[in-house]
């Protein structure tokens, strides 16, 4: 089975990986793939969706090798509703691997060429952003410190060793305290060295 290239947006909740995601997703040579759109994506009647509301329902999360599984039919579906091409795009991933179990797993459906690892080193400037985030999209679990510094905790003690099962070579930090145009600037002249537009 051919494997899909891929380029993981990494960074702490707040850092900017889905304004960034979005910015560069404007490219046809890119396709977006967040954890979120992934999970909404997948139809309650399909054998895929039943599986994760299997444990989603109960609140339970769902295993990594089942993640990884309904992850290779939900883009098996995005190609076959030509939403993706293969052969044209890379995909963007955007908060999936998010354990180093995971990122071991989805190397059976993808090749990451690169990591953009969005770094803002103050906890404040990141609950800063989560709330100014809540207020605007009315999500109440993100105006919540408790729930923020659980996020952060989560990051820290699983999240951040995914970054440990890729070379260093591969790993490109952004400094993502400076204004999104400027993150997006940094971000461009990276994968302008991966990716080259054929026409």
């Amino acid at each position: 089975m051919a494997k899909h290239k891929a380029i993981l947006i990494f960074g702490a909740p707040g850092s900017g990986k889905g304004t960034l995601s979005r910015f560069l997703s404007g490219s046809p040579l890119l396709y977006h793939l967040s954890s979120g759109e992934f999970f909404r994506g997948l139809s309650i009647q399909s054998d895929a969706g039943k599986a994760f509301h299997a444990y989603a329902d109960k609140g339970q999360l769902v295993p990594d090798d089942v993640t990884m599984s309904l992850l290779s039919v939900y883009i098996n579906t995005l190609i076959a509703s030509n939403r993706f091409n293969p052969r044209e795009q890379w995909l963007l991933l955007d908060g999936i691997p998010r354990t180093p179990n995971q990122a071991k797993l989805i190397k059976e459906y993808v090749d990451i060429e690169a990591v953009l690892v969005l770094e803002v080193l103050s906890e404040k400037e990141l609950f800063n952003r989560i709330t100014k985030r809540a207020s605007v999209e009315k999500r109440k679990d993100d105006a919540d410190p408790t729930i923020f510094y659980k996020r952060i905790e989560i990051f820290k003690e699983e999240t951040l060793a995914v970054l440990e099962g890729y070379p260093p070579s591969i790993i490109h930090k952004i400094n993502a305290q400076q204004t999104p145009l400027c993150v997006a600037r940094d971000a461009l002249i990276i994968l302008s060295t991966y990716i080259k537009d054929e026409d």
